[in-house]
């Protein structure tokens, strides 16, 4: 089962060196998982550093999500979906995380390891949006 995988990708450092960041650790998981291989091609690949939110904007990913499934309501959240969160005080994405009910999520953020935890309210004030890739629609 999908879910019971979960635990292969947990504690798995953050790097902009080897490329291990918040989207690259779900498009493993999608790859691997679900046997589905479009998310990186969401990501700039010359990532070596935090200004890649800069290099992409919400629009850029309103954009990408629409050619590969749907924006889904937040009150329909399913597993696998994936949640994208902007800055509070600027308009731009600043994390991804991919949800599992009942509310939490598989995420990797920069300086730490990968992790599966409750979304906490601090996270949940900066949700922008979240996905469902088209073969799980």
């Amino acid at each position: 089962m999908v879910r019971e995988n979960i635990i292969n990708y947990l504690g798995i450092p953050h790097s902009y060196e080897s490329g291990l960041n918040c989207i690259t650790i779900i498009h493993e998981f999608f790859k691997k998982e679900l046997g589905i291989d479009c998310i990186k091609e969401l990501v700039p690949s010359n990532i070596t550093n935090a200004r890649w939110m800069k290099q992409i904007t919400l629009e850029d990913i309103d954009t990408w999500a629409l050619k590969h499934g749907i924006k889904v309501p937040l009150t329909e959240l399913q597993d696998c979906d994936v949640i994208l969160f902007k800055s509070p005080r600027l308009n731009y994405p600043i994390h991804f995380g991919m949800f599992m009910l009942p509310y939490n999520m598989l995420h990797l953020e920069e300086g730490n390891y990968s992790k599966y935890e409750h979304i906490s309210s601090n996270w949940s004030e900066c949700i922008y949006a979240a996905y469902r890739h088209k073969s799980l629609v």
